[in-house]
């Protein structure tokens, strides 16, 4: 936040110090018919994130199984000394080593384009994140849209034209630049913090947008999954693009924004940076020794979102290939499966054991769900222990349940807090 020498040197100029506006107020109609189309755009988006994601993941590993050294070794292998002789259980021709090097530079690349990705949209992020309480909620959500719609409609054409792995990049620098997917969430969030007041109402506001967010997910799945057997891996894309691009209109024709523009001119980015870091050092809050309490929840919930990242993208390559010789299809109705346990089930077992345990107690509960989720799925041998594995799942997202609106409300008390100091 602004210093108050900052504060004071702005007002001796005349000039406003650039207080964020208050939240608009709607009517009860509008309220609702705003909450409805944002639920469906919530959906939409998440179909077109979850979409896009496993059928890039299925994709960079095909391409590399067809394109490699490795493959067409064995395929000429394989011609000299029998037609009808497959070196490999899925039915391919490509042998068990060089199975474990196309899975290893399939990983090579998506951890490339992760690093592209995010490299260039942290910093953007930070930036859209601060100018939004002056510029207002919408803005936020339609960046990524654009940026979503333009980075799958450039991977379609990299599809259909077969080009290397390496032009991939063209369209994660462009959604990097739109500061990926994040904006979208966090613009959701902030606007259900805007439209609510007390923590428990907040928190409340923030699980379901999580779980209409596993809504999205869970039609994403299996949906996906037929697409990329029956269509192959273009038209997928395509389709990505064009949801991303209904989002768009949605939004700017449909969604109300829940925060009033008003004036940055005399606002500079060093201030909205200091509004941000200033939460993590700020000295009043670390003389009560809360800022450690606030930093450790940051931090726990980094490496818990890191963990389900990798383990995602990782998972897929995993499931296509021996000993599971997973189809598209497969490991949509797994993934299915999967978010129904976490999202639903998971849902209320947390709320079940929240009214006897405390938080802290849940989220352990659901770290040592997610480790015997881990082991059992890393030494799995056949498809019954993959389906196994996911018994223990159930628990895994009571960390997110509970750390997700915990943090965000911790947050933004805080950030007001400072504001008023």
């Amino acid at each position: 936040m602004t210093s108050d020498s900052e504060t004071k040197a702005l007002l001796d100029n005349g000039q406003d110090p650039g207080q964020p506006a208050e939240p608009v107020q709607y009517a009860s109609l509008g309220c609702n018919q705003d909450v409805a189309i944002r639920v469906i755009v919530i959906i939409l988006f998440v179909i077109g994130l979850e979409m896009g994601g496993l059928t890039k993941n299925q994709y960079v590993y095909k391409w590399i199984e067809t394109n490699s050294n490795s493959t067409n070794t064995a395929l000429n292998a394989s011609h000299e000394n029998s037609p009808t002789t497959s070196l490999d259980p899925c039915g391919s021709n490509i042998s068990a080593g060089n199975e474990k090097t196309d899975q290893s530079e399939a990983t090579l690349w998506l951890l490339y384009f992760s690093l592209c990705e995010h490299g260039i949209s942290i910093p953007m992020i930070l930036l859209y994140g601060s100018y939004s309480d002056f510029v207002g909620r919408k803005p936020l959500m339609i960046i990524p849209c654009i940026g979503n719609c333009i980075q799958y409609a450039i991977k379609a054409f990299i599809v259909y034209k077969n080009l290397p792995l390496v032009y991939f990049f063209i369209a994660y620098v462009c959604i990097g630049l739109c500061g990926g997917h994040y904006p979208f969430y966090l613009a959701m969030m902030a606007s259900v913090a805007d439209k609510t007041d007390s923590n428990n109402t907040r928190a409340f506001g923030i699980a379901i947008v999580e779980a209409v967010i596993g809504v999205g997910v869970c039609a994403a799945q299996v949906g996906t999954g037929y697409l990329i057997k029956d269509f192959g891996y273009m038209y997928p894309m395509v389709a990505t693009s064009g949801i991303f691009g209904l989002c768009f209109f949605i939004v700017v024709f449909g969604v109300s924004d829940t925060r009033s523009p008003t004036s940055t001119k005399h606002i500079t980015l060093l201030v909205y940076l200091k509004q941000i870091f200033g939460m993590f050092l700020s000295k009043s809050h670390i003389a009560t020794g809360s800022v450690f309490t606030f930093n450790m929840t940051m931090l726990s919930f980094f490496l818990l979102y890191m963990v389900a990242t990798v383990f995602n993208t990782i998972g897929t390559l995993y499931e296509l290939r021996s000993p599971f010789c997973w189809d598209s299809r497969t490991i949509g109705w797994y993934g299915f499966g999967t978010d129904i346990v976490q999202y639903v089930f998971g849902l209320f077992v947390v709320k079940g054991l929240q009214m006897c345990l405390s938080h802290g107690a849940v989220i352990i509960l659901a770290l040592l769900s997610s480790i015997a989720t881990c082991v059992i799925t890393g030494l799995a041998t056949s498809s019954l222990m993959l389906y196994i594995s996911k018994c223990y799942v159930i628990l895994s997202r009571a960390s997110y349940y509970t750390l997700t609106p915990t943090l965000f409300s911790c947050m933004w008390d805080r950030r007001v807090k400072m504001e008023k100091a």
